[in-house]
């Protein structure tokens, strides 16, 4: 699960069954069966865009929840996975999305591919952070990579070299930086 509070004071909760939003005295649910566009309930990760939009990791599209209601991105609408695996907010307002080896920005109502890095990435994400200078900082539990904002670099830390004792980042600060 995930938390994140928005600008307007509510709380969310991201559940393995859903949306819930708390606004200090009652709670709200929100899933498959009274939003059609949670097809999947396993929300993941949680960002919110300038906009006030609040954007969804789901196992099945990206989901938007802003002004005008929900709404969905799916491989239909060009998401090469339908697993998006993380959201991050961005300092120009918009949020990254992770959906495969793509990154995308999303912001409002619209999604923009930005970067496709094939098979450089390896493991799930666990955090995503974007670094003060635009970077992607992103940790799997086997490395932390740094993808540069256009996508012309790429670094690789490795977090397990061989002989290690195994461990994984559990937080990526928003400046990028990582704690173990």
């Amino acid at each position: 699960g995930c938390l994140r509070q928005t600008r307007d004071g509510y709380l969310w909760i991201g559940t393995w069954a859903g949306l819930v939003r708390f606004d200090g005295a009652r709670f709200a649910v929100f899933n498959n069966y009274n939003t059609p566009e949670l097809v999947s309930d396993a929300i993941s990760d949680l960002a919110e865009d300038t906009d006030g939009t609040l954007w969804m990791a789901t196992k099945d599209g990206l989901v938007g929840y802003g002004p005008g209601g929900f709404l969905r991105f799916s491989t239909e609408a060009g998401l090469p996975d339908p697993h998006i695996s993380a959201v991050a907010a961005s300092h120009g307002g918009r949020v990254w999305v992770r959906s495969g080896s793509s990154f995308f920005k999303a912001r409002g109502g619209s999604l923009t591919k930005q970067i496709e890095l094939g098979e450089k990435l390896d493991g799930p994400t666990v955090m995503m952070a974007e670094g003060s200078e635009g970077s992607i900082h992103l940790s799997t539990p086997s490395a932390w990579f740094v993808i540069a904002a256009d996508g012309s670099s790429f670094r690789t830390n490795r977090l397990r070299p061989d002989g290690e004792p195994s461990w994984q980042a559990t937080c990526l600060l928003p400046s990028g930086k990582m704690l173990a």
